[in-house]
């Protein structure tokens, strides 16, 4: 049997890296400190090697103690673009 890959979209990869990036250099965490503090696979992420799902992101969030919806409520994140 054949195995269908996976739905890539390698530009919203690229904005949830620059994010997750972002939100760990804004709150001044070291990369060691927030994969201790969050359970999560953000060096990975960081690297370009795993794409988070919802669940990282959650955590992710709660690191950082911010919603979902201000993870995703930033001018990088104006994607798609509307046609």
């Amino acid at each position: 049997m054949e195995r269908k890959s996976r739905y890539k979209d390698p530009e919203l990869a690229k904005k949830l890296i620059e994010r997750i990036k972002e939100l760990r250099k804004n709150h001044k965490i070291a990369q060691e400190t927030a994969i201790d503090q969050s359970h999560s696979d953000i060096y990975r992420y960081e690297a370009g090697r795993k794409i988070p799902n919802i669940m990282s992101i959650r955590k992710i969030c709660e690191l950082y103690n911010i919603t979902l919806r201000e993870f995703f409520d930033t001018d990088s994140f104006d994607y798609p673009l509307k046609k």
